[in-house]
């Protein structure tokens, strides 16, 4: 795809990040805390110097970032039923919450909560016959 003359003449792109002045091409913020709320706005500047005026600011609430485990291994073990999952999984994470429905329930019920270390839990509570 080609870009019109005008987005090529673009030289930077400036954000402001709670009213003070970043100038990068390109800004991930590796700083925001969760509970807090940050305001971002954009502008550009051409390869002549001129700078368009900012952006509206936007407003963005940073929420504590929660991850689903996408592959976990499941099976049947003498003290009931055992869930692992890979260790790369919790990393950052301060628990790992545990949550399970009987076949044909909606809503999924918690389980448990481990520290982030482990990778396993065995589920004591399940019953023989029913079908999780």
């Amino acid at each position: 795809m080609r870009q019109s003359a005008a987005a090529q003449a673009v030289a930077l792109k400036c954000v402001l990040r709670n009213r003070t002045l970043l100038t990068t091409t390109h800004f991930e913020d590796a700083g925001v805390q969760p509970g807090k709320t940050y305001e971002y706005a954009i502008a550009s500047v051409d390869a002549f110097g001129a700078e368009s005026t900012f952006s509206p600011f936007a407003r963005v609430a940073a929420t504590v970032l929660v991850r689903v485990v996408s592959t976990c291994t499941v099976r049947k073990v003498t003290a009931g039923v055992e869930v692992t999952w890979e260790p790369s999984f919790t990393t950052g994470a301060a628990t790992v919450t545990i949550y399970r429905k009987k076949a044909g329930e909606v809503s999924y019920q918690k389980t448990a909560s481990v520290a982030r270390q482990a990778t396993s839990y065995v589920d004591k509570t399940t019953q023989k016959g029913t079908l999780y």
